[in-house]
């Protein structure tokens, strides 16, 4: 059976429930006295499926990035990415509980900083009631942290997530329904879709962003995260360093080959639980 990946970058919450995780991506475009943050799927163009790759989205909301061969070591590719704005994900064959896939979490999350370490709060984050720009659920394959591929081991390093699924099809569907419709929170009648071959690598990334948002800069960017629960949430520390001897990750996404795609800093790690 084909395995499926998909790499978690940038400011992402992982929530537990009783039968998975909620991936919670607070909402960063507009946060007063931080650089803006920008949410999306991205995907190499030839992992996109053959037939009916994509629908539902307008041009102004896939950013596409040509990446030549100096750079991939073999030939010109293009990364196409589709911004997020407030979706319900579901992925193919990680969503949905089915017979014998269960979820692993056991070298995940207790290698991510808990999100409340940096809080003099103990608040509990409600996934329908965060301020998010997407809420990817997750009820099957294994979650692994990682430090970010080609970062230094000095503690500096942002720590993503990779989740792997075995998948029987020879192609994999992300759903999206766009939230809020109404004002409830709950799903509207938006749908759109993306169709990736099976075997490849998908990445759901919440970063700053050269070019699109502004310059990195030295504002604390992991104060976003208290859009999950805003008016009660605040963080008043830093976060801690990554432990020295973190695994690398071994990801071959082509977003991690484009020259300086967002800030990769500890200040942008994955947290939980």
């Amino acid at each position: 059976m084909d395995m499926y990946k998909v790499q978690f970058v940038g400011l992402v919450y992982f929530k537990q429930t009783n039968d998975g995780r909620h991936a919670l991506l607070p909402d960063g475009r507009e946060v007063p006295d931080v650089v803006s943050h920008i949410a999306t799927i991205a995907v190499a163009a030839d992992d996109l499926a053959d037939e009916d790759p994509f629908s539902g989205w307008r041009n102004d909301e896939i950013i596409r990035t040509p990446v030549d061969a100096s750079i991939t070591g073999t030939e010109d590719r293009e990364l196409v990415e589709f911004r997020l704005s407030g979706d319900s994900v579901e992925i193919e064959g990680a969503s949905r509980p089915r017979a014998g896939g269960v979820l692993s979490a056991k070298w995940h999350d207790g290698k991510l900083q808990p999100l409340t370490a940096g809080s003099p709060d103990r608040v509990s984050i409600v996934p329908d009631q965060a301020r998010t720009v997407a809420d990817v659920r997750i009820r099957s394959g294994q979650l692994r942290a990682t430090r970010f591929p080609g970062s230094d081991d000095d503690g500096q390093g942002a720590i993503i997530s990779e989740l792997s699924v075995p998948h029987p099809g020879e192609t994999v569907t992300i759903i999206l329904r766009r939230r809020g419709n109404g004002g409830d929170g709950s799903p509207a009648k938006e749908v759109r879709t993306i169709t990736v071959k099976n075997g490849t690598e998908i990445a759901i990334v919440n970063a700053s962003r050269p070019g699109l948002s502004g310059p990195h800069d030295e504002t604390p960017h992991f104060r976003i995260y208290e859009q999950l629960a805003p008016g009660r949430l605040t963080l008043t520390q830093e976060p801690q360093e990554t432990p020295r001897g973190f695994r690398p990750s071994e990801s071959e996404h082509l977003l991690f080959l484009v020259p300086q795609p967002f800030n990769s800093s500890i200040k942008c790690s994955n947290t939980c639980c």
